[in-house]
């Protein structure tokens, strides 16, 4: 019992600890990640350890992380001296968009979504925003759906709005609002239905600090005027996002809603605190009424809009067992408890709400119908649902997949009415619910996952993905399968048997299976050798002879040969530094290199001896890559704000510094191999690639997004990335010429007009058409046309953005078209 309590006891202080500490990154611009790590034996929550990953990239000599302005800064500038022309990318998107749930899965889903929008004229519109995919529409009810800010510096979105006037305008605001994945800068507007995006009057201008826009909303009786809840305050604008004054100061306030009956009445909520404004939103003042002030992690709020006196507050406390539903009948004025939740856990995994569990910092939302006061829904980690006001709640969805109509993926961020269906974002994506039908999943289309790393076979027709929230997916005969939860971290398929497949979840925990992917067992657990990991731990793998071995980087290097039944110790390096990858050469399994913060440490006989390299500059290592054909030929990339690059030609006894650094912070690094030693490079803003032929690093990211790329491979002579947020991409391999701009194939060809709401053309010259077709943005196949044409119809296409491949006598060019 003592024990029992004790550790009870400890993961109370653990999750407080965790919840304080995500919230103080969330206002920081100022983090040191050794600070961070030194927090270890709290046990940070995944959420601070995501935030870890994310950011080991990006980390000066004395740990201080890079803030996210300074690297779009970066960004921007380095792109501005680099020369394009050589740049004849032609990336493509493969997926995920869509999946089955196989045997051994539980929590499929495409990525994650922070809110759901409903055009209030077309109820076949609805909007959903990614959390690091940008934002996405569809025209048809979900059926397919397509994006247009793949071009916008962020790709974090957390709301839109809709003026219900004119619906062609809309406002997006920018950052990640429940994680800490992407920096925020303020609020984009459209006036043509989202097609087209530029800055408000609200636009930070990649200041110092991230201006993450949590919730917008404008006023139903006055459109002209809008407000945006950031995590620097809340603003106003009235003059349709032209100009903005901030009118409450503070930080992270989550919520905004306009009284749709008295416009003069704004009720906006921080984390911790509930506000209402009687003067049409000029002065705020905090109601505290019936509401707890202390231990509170996070409020959401909903208004009954034809009784606007009925406010309802779903309260998160530190403690589980006070937290509360809290309704007001007196608009706002005082709250009285309706619900507490030490009889049932609304907020945890528990279908019944008998566990302890709960994480409100991230997750948290409440819904009202338009059209009973006393029907309300609440998420966290499943939907509750009550008919009687928040007095008693029943499960509405669970987190663990099932086919019954009761399935919404686990986190819910966003519960909207619109009309009688209700709307929901989670990590999953986006679902609905009509009356007292089943849950619906709209995600089919979203090519939005969140990929910490992925795995192809030696034929590349087996594909497998290791997403955050989504688990593991593998691609095999044109389907994805979902085989794995929780988060996955590292994926590798054997190169000699494509049904041999590893797989990892947080914190080194390995599976296999043997036949495919699904019904993988587990084989390592880090308890089992007192191991302390990271939370993602680095794997690699290695087959010759029938046999398959697989690599796991810790502290140790482990190594199994007979599917994960049996382990070696291959070091004893006699520490607890983890590492963040592991290299086995292909060419040759007894040269093993593996990264020791700053340091790299190799083996030329299979563990026998280790020993450390030289030549290495200060910095954390990123990333290692070993020669397909030469086990002795390594690079090393080293990031921080800048990108440098170290050449081994002995296996890793001494590095030299190559003479070209991007000055840009980077993610790993790929060697091309072959006469001219191609490297390609791996960015939160695409791809760059350098060879012996060229005098600096090319951008070679045409039609791809800007977005965070996590892992690449060559396949086939293609190129294949893994991003976070954008699924994966593919693009030929960069093909080295001498040609200039103006001599480029792509200039031979051109698309007029563009956007088009019907008619396009192909304009070229001095080349041959052999075949034309047309994707839509999730890589799906919608049109094939006529070589022999020149104009071609899309006015039956849903509005969006499409990729027109044309095959040509000198190659392949890929144009971007938009369909308005």
């Amino acid at each position: 019992l003592f024990i029992a309590l004790s550790t009870s006891l400890f993961a109370q202080k653990t999750r407080i600890f965790s919840q304080e500490l995500f919230q103080n990154i969330q206002h920081s611009n100022n983090v040191n990640i050794y600070e961070l790590r030194n927090q270890k034996n709290t046990k940070l929550s995944k959420h601070i350890e995501r935030y870890i990953w994310r950011e080991h990239n990006s980390v000066d000599s004395k740990g201080n992380i890079t803030p996210d302005n300074i690297k779009i800064k970066s960004f921007l500038e380095a792109n501005s001296k680099i020369d394009n022309s050589k740049s004849l990318a032609n990336w493509a998107p493969i997926g995920l968009t869509s999946w089955v749930c196989g045997n051994s899965g539980y929590n499929p889903g495409n990525g994650r979504i922070n809110a759901v929008s409903v055009d209030p004229n077309n109820s076949q519109i609805i909007y959903a925003c990614a959390a690091s995919g940008g934002l996405w529409k569809t025209n048809d009810g979900g059926a397919t759906w397509n994006t247009s800010t793949d071009q916008l510096a962020v790709l974090g979105t957390s709301d839109i709005a809709i003026d219900p006037n004119n619906t062609s305008v809309l406002y997006l605001g920018t950052g990640d609002r429940d994680g800490l994945h992407t920096y925020g800068v303020g609020v984009y507007k459209s006036t043509d239905q989202g097609s087209t995006w530029t800055p408000s009057g609200l636009f930070n201008n990649y200041a110092s600090k991230a201006l993450i826009v949590n919730a917008l909303e404008i006023d139903p009786q006055r459109t002209n005027v809008i407000y945006a809840a950031t995590n620097s305050g809340i603003y106003k604008s009235t003059n349709a996002g032209t100009n903005w004054t901030k009118v409450l100061s503070g930080s992270n306030y989550m919520e905004i809603k306009v009284n749709p009956l008295d416009s003069n009445t704004v009720f906006a909520i921080s984390k911790t605190r509930f506000y209402r404004s009687q003067d049409g939103g000029n002065s705020f003042q905090m109601i505290t009424s019936g509401i707890p002030s202390g231990n509170t992690i996070r409020l959401a709020m909903d208004i009954y809009p034809d009784d606007t006196a009925k406010v309802y507050i779903l309260y998160a406390s530190q403690t589980i067992s006070n937290s509360k539903i809290l309704v007001s009948t007196d608009g706002g004025t005082t709250f009285k408890e309706r619900f507490k939740f030490n009889s049932k856990n609304l907020l945890g995994y528990a279908s019944d709400g008998s566990d302890q569990h709960q994480q409100a910092y991230y997750d948290l939302t409440i819904a009202v119908s338009k059209t009973d006061s006393n029907d309300v829904y609440m998420g966290g980690i499943n939907v509750w649902h009550s008919t009687d006001g928040g007095v008693s709640w029943n499960i509405s969805s669970k987190w663990v997949y099932n086919t019954t109509g009761e399935y919404t993926h686990a986190d819910i961020h966003s519960l909207d009415f619109y009309g009688g269906t209700l709307y929901c974002g989670s990590d999953g994506g986006v679902a609905k619910k009509t009356n007292n039908a089943g849950w619906v999943n709209l995600s089919s289309g979203l090519n939005i996952s969140q990929i910490y790393n992925f795995s192809n076979s030696a034929d590349g027709k087996k594909m497998a993905i290791a997403c955050q929230d989504n688990g593991i997916n593998i691609k095999s005969n044109g389907q994805w399968t979902h085989v794995m939860g929780a988060d996955g971290i590292d994926v590798k398929i054997s190169p000699i048997d494509s049904n041999n497949v590893f797989y990892s979840i947080q914190f080194g925990v390995v599976y296999n299976s043997s036949t495919g992917g699904d019904d993988g067992g587990l084989v390592f657990n880090p308890d089992d050798h007192f191991e302390y990991p990271g939370f993602v731990s680095p794997m690699s793998i290695y087959g010759s002879n029938n046999t398959t071995n697989i690599y796991l980087g810790l502290a140790d290097v482990y190594t199994s040969s007979d599917n994960g039944q049996h382990w070696r110790n291959l070091s004893f390096f006699n520490g607890v530094l983890n590492s963040e990858d592991i290299e086995v050469a292909p060419s040759d399994s007894n040269y093993i290199y593996i990264d020791k913060a700053n340091d790299v440490k190799y083996t030329h006989n299979a563990g026998l001896t280790w020993k450390t390299s030289t030549g290495l500059g200060s910095g954390f290592v990123t990333d290692i890559t070993v020669s397909r054909t030469n086990p002795l030929d390594v690079y090393v990339l080293k990031s921080s704000s800048n990108s440098k690059v170290y050449h081994s030609t002995d296996g890793g006894q001494t590095f030299t510094l190559l003479p070209t650094t991007l000055n840009i912070s980077a993610n790993m690094i790929l060697t091309e191999g072959g006469s001219l030693n191609g490297l390609y490079i791996a960015t939160d803003f695409g791809v760059y690639y350098i060879n012996d032929y060229l005098s600096s690093w090319v951008n070679y990211s045409d039609q791809l997004p800007y977005v965070k790329v996590t892992d690449m491979q060559i396949v086939n002579n293609k190129l294949r990335a893994a991003t976070f947020g954008r699924g994966v991409w593919e693009a030929d391999l960069y093909k080295t010429t001498s040609i200039n701009s103006s001599q480029r194939i792509d200039n031979l060809v051109s698309i007029s007009p563009n956007p088009t709401n019907d008619i396009f053309r192909i304009n070229y010259k001095n080349i041959e058409i052999k075949d034309i077709m047309l994707f839509n943005v999730s890589g799906a196949l919608v049109r094939s046309f006529d070589a022999n044409q020149n104009s071609f119809s899309i006015g039956s296409l849903v509005n969006g953005v499409y990729f027109v491949r044309i095959d040509t006598n000198k190659g392949v060019i890929i144009k971007r078209i938009v369909k308005i």
